[in-house]
């Protein structure tokens, strides 16, 4: 008998708290824990490794504890990292480049702490091809001792000249709970050729991650009688400019509406769901204004309004919501007042995080992404201004 599977995932690290479920007739509910970790970027203690100091809220020891505490006390856990694991500290050039013949630090962590995936990022091909080739063998390497396997998932890593075979480990995983079936579907982005000398991607077609998903999950589904598919997908997308891209391609604005957050052709109807939030926070732009090129003034300030006439179609003319503009730039800044000033919507605010938000040094995690103690305090400047919006009481309760 199928299950109703009531599915949490618990994202540590950069990623946010989300819930969704999916249904079966005559089921009864299970609970399935999915962690995942990001953008360790060769951190495995909480210290700066190039100084020795100590750097608090990074590394993955640092979680390890935590992810034993929840495997303690559920039954049904699923563990991923989302890339750009390998690269970033000077411990990990150490051993990529002058202790070839030991076991990389970063991969006997994962092995260690028995990680059921890990999924590329774009900062893995930073070094030289064969020293990531080493890296995968030895992290997908048989279990030996405390140590486990862990795959390497890659799907939209295509070895040149096959249909989709993958270029190294396996398009996905799959993981079974007291009868529901879970596949894990891990991808990276497909610029790194725009980036990386081709000696670092040598065989390698990178294939979009739309088309990818679109071949992928019917065999999830239909072969391996998957009742849930999880996609971890190392990619960054802006309003009007992704991640260290260009202007042209598929954007948040394109993506807000879609029920599988990849499939473009299956899209959710807000209007007719009994439950909506009370406030929807958007908090976009940091993509856009990455590496390289800045957005057009007039496609970001379009694409927004397009994002927020979306929000306002599917919760109603009057329904809260409040802009973000992140990292104090007062460029970004601009553009999404100059969207919010033309949009013609009703109940849409703004407000920026200053520089005293965060302090570099105890708030930022591994490559500049905010830590635990960095989200407490987006939380904490937020949530005052939202409650003048929504009128939800501030309770004095701490926030965790």
């Amino acid at each position: 008998m199928k299950k109703l599977l009531s599915l949490l995932l618990a994202l540590t690290m950069i990623l946010p708290l989300v819930g969704c479920a999916a249904f079966a007739e005559n089921a009864d509910p299970i609970m399935i824990t999915v962690i995942a970790t990001s953008d360790v970027h060769g951190k495995v203690l909480p210290i700066n490794y190039a100084t020795g100091e100590p750097s608090p809220n990074v590394g993955l020891s640092m979680i390890a504890s935590m992810i034993e505490q929840v495997r303690a006390t559920e039954e049904n856990v699923v563990l991923v990292d989302g890339g750009d694991t390998v690269q970033g500290s000077a411990m990990t050039y150490y051993y990529s480049y002058f202790a070839p013949e030991k076991d990389d630090p970063m991969m006997k962590a994962l092995r260690l702490m028995d990680y059921d995936m890990w999924c590329l990022g774009n900062h893995e091909f930073n070094n030289d091809l064969p020293i990531l080739k080493r890296q995968i063998e030895y992290v997908m390497s048989p279990d030996n001792g405390e140590e486990h396997s862990v795959p390497m998932s890659a799907a939209n890593f295509v070895a040149k000249g096959t249909e989709w075979d993958s270029w190294m480990g396996v398009p996905y995983i799959v993981k079974e709970f007291e009868g529901v079936k879970v596949g894990v579907i891990g991808m990276d982005t497909p610029n790194i050729p725009a980036w990386e000398v081709e000696s670092h991607y040598e065989g390698i077609d990178f294939r979009n991650l739309v088309p990818t998903v679109e071949h992928f999950v019917p065999i999830l589904r239909e072969q391996e009688g998957c009742d849930v598919v999880i996609v971890v997908a190392h990619s960054g997308m802006g309003i009007s400019r992704n991640y260290n891209g260009n202007v042209k391609g598929y954007f948040m604005p394109d993506r807000y509406l879609q029920t599988y957050d990849l499939v473009k052709d299956v899209k959710w109807d807000a209007k007719s769901f009994p439950l909506k939030p009370g406030i929807t926070v958007i908090y976009l732009g940091t993509n856009d204004f990455s590496t390289g090129m800045q957005p057009a003034e007039r496609l970001f300030v379009k694409n927004y309004i397009t994002l927020l006439k979306e929000i306002k179609d599917n919760y109603g003319e009057d329904y809260p919501i409040l802009c973000v503009a992140p990292k104090n730039d007062l460029l970004m800044f601009d553009y999404i007042r100059k969207a919010l000033d033309s949009c013609g919507l009703k109940n849409v605010h703004i407000m920026a995080l200053t520089k005293s938000v965060h302090n570099n040094d105890s708030d930022m995690g591994a490559d500049g992404h905010p830590n635990y103690a960095g989200h407490l305090k987006k939380a904490h400047a937020m949530i005052p201004y939202v409650s003048t919006i929504t009128g939800w009481e501030l309770t004095g309760n701490e926030v965790k």
